[in-house]
């Protein structure tokens, strides 16, 4: 589990200071582990754990995380001033509703960066 963890955080180390939201997005859904394994929702947390606000921060050391939050928010049909960590912490989240989100979230982002390069 933490050589998994560790592999991630030495890739994104190496990341450009100039992510796009998909990117930031795929590697936070990436540090919730297959089946949400590294994904939790309620205290205590451990070292190697996250819950979506802390995936996106850590995917996005050098860049701002608000765009991907606006993102992940319209794809849990969440107003744009909801705090994303609340809807994470609800008792009654699973890790299928934020993957799901954080997919949907995805599909958006990417549209909207297409529509900018058109």
């Amino acid at each position: 589990m933490i050589t998994a963890l560790k592999s991630i955080a030495n890739r994104l180390r190496g990341t450009s200071s100039k992510l796009t939201t998909v990117e930031v997005l795929e590697r936070a859904l990436e540090l919730l582990g297959p089946d949400g394994k590294y994904w939790v929702n309620s205290l205590p947390m451990r070292t190697c754990d996250f819950c979506v606000v802390t995936a996106v921060s850590a995917a996005c050391p050098t860049y701002s995380m608000a765009p991907a939050l606006a993102k992940i928010r319209e794809a849990a049909g969440l107003s744009k001033h909801a705090a994303v960590d609340i809807w994470n912490d609800a008792p009654e989240r699973t890790f299928p509703e934020v993957r799901a989100a954080f997919l949907k979230a995805i599909e958006l982002a990417k549209a909207e960066q297409e529509a900018a390069h058109v």
